[in-house]
């Protein structure tokens, strides 16, 4: 312990909780600024599309990374001579008010505007309370959690 006598110890917990409230608006960020990808892509005639890398075992039985791409679902569709935005956490739409769960716009260049205020109610919070109940939702459907590794 010589080597450590001139060190400053100091007993600590580590803090590695955060905020979930917060943590459950970043995820919902994320996926709204991934949306105005998949809206740029929709006005060229496109689907979006994201690429991932990956390990898995080959033939050989060596593992090798490759690259995986998936489509991503927008969160708008045409329907009823318009297009609908819906906000989403997850598989779940997220209530907008007491009202539903969708807006009603008149063509796709209207989607990009809501969109933004979408992202603008998550960034002041005002979507706390849907994201709480989809996420509280989602726990009561029996959907078993991840078990943490010992």
């Amino acid at each position: 312990m010589k080597k450590l006598a001139n060190l400053t110890i100091k007993t600590v917990e580590r803090a590695a909780r955060k905020d979930p409230v917060l943590e459950r608006r970043k995820k919902l960020l994320d996926k709204l600024n991934e949306q105005f990808y998949v809206l740029e892509a929709a006005h060229a005639g496109e689907s979006y599309t994201k690429t991932k890398t990956v390990w898995v075992t080959n033939s050989d039985g060596q593992r090798v990374q490759t690259q995986r791409t998936r489509a991503v679902r927008a969160w708008f569709f045409e329907q009823d001579g318009g297009w609908y935005v819906q906000c989403r956490y997850g598989a779940r739409s997220l209530k907008l008010g007491d009202k539903g769960n969708a807006v009603f716009v008149q063509s796709l260049e209207d989607v990009e505007h809501v969109l933004s205020l979408m992202r603008d109610a998550v960034i002041a919070g005002e979507m706390d309370d849907a994201i709480a109940g989809a996420y509280k939702d989602k726990l009561s459907t029996g959907v078993p959690r991840k078990k943490a590794r010992a």
